[in-house]
């Protein structure tokens, strides 16, 4: 079962199966964001930092913070790596 936040993301169509094997993998440093532990990453599609909550990984894909239509993780979102 997906989220509200999950079909917000997904155009019409994204197939979950598709996007369990499409997905990327971003990798990602854990930071302080308004005090609180957050996985950041800096996005190479809108040159912004998105950040996630740490419970975020090994969950499958995440949905993108990115809201470029033009980006990749767009339509699928992405897996979650935590840099040590």
């Amino acid at each position: 079962m997906t989220t509200i936040t999950e079909q917000q993301n997904r155009p019409a169509g994204a197939d979950a199966a598709e996007i369990e094997q499409t997905a990327p993998v971003v990798r990602c440093g854990r930071v302080i964001q308004a005090g609180r532990p957050m996985l950041a990453f800096l996005c190479q599609h809108c040159e912004r930092v998105h950040f996630h909550d740490p419970q975020r990984l090994d969950t499958g894909p995440t949905p993108a913070r990115c809201h470029l239509p033009s980006s990749p993780y767009f339509r699928t979102g992405y897996f979650l790596e935590e840099t040590k």
